[in-house]
């Protein structure tokens, strides 16, 4: 789960998370050949631990919500590393990086105009732009495994 920290913190947080995106994918432009693709790298001091979770959830409720993450099961892997928290599931076809933001309960991920939230083993979806969709309420359909 993601740690709970200040408000200026995590904005320093997130900023660093998304400067750090840009200059990887940056980095990754000028690579030579034969070295790894598709990959996001984040630096995180060596003292912080890196936790891996990953969980499955099947999700009902707006189509049109539906059609972006698709009416199979979800998988959803969530990577915690000190102050770092994301959570990373497809959207569209596509690998979505989602970053933990502030939330009054639970753990709150955005990525672009969609919003992740978890609260135990419930997750909802949802998007800013399409404010007349509802949210996709998404039931945890099997144990999480945690690796250190």
């Amino acid at each position: 789960m993601a740690r709970k920290i200040s408000k200026p913190n995590k904005q320093i947080s997130v900023s660093a998370i998304v400067l750090g995106l840009l200059l990887t994918a940056c980095t990754q432009a000028q690579q030579p050949v034969g070295a790894e693709q598709g990959a996001i790298h984040i630096p995180v001091q060596h003292a912080e631990p890196i936790h891996t979770q990953q969980a499955a959830y099947h999700c009902t409720g707006s189509a049109s919500l539906l059609a972006h993450i698709g009416p199979e099961t979800t998988q959803v892997r969530y990577i915690n590393a000190g102050a770092i928290s994301l959570a990373v599931l497809p959207v569209d076809g596509q690998t979505q990086v989602f970053s933990n933001v502030i939330a009054a309960s639970g753990a709150k991920y955005v990525a672009g105009e969609f919003v992740w939230w978890t609260k135990g083993s419930t997750a909802f979806f949802s998007s800013a732009l399409l404010n007349n969709t509802g949210t996709l309420t998404c039931q945890e359909t099997k144990p999480d495994t945690t690796h250190p």
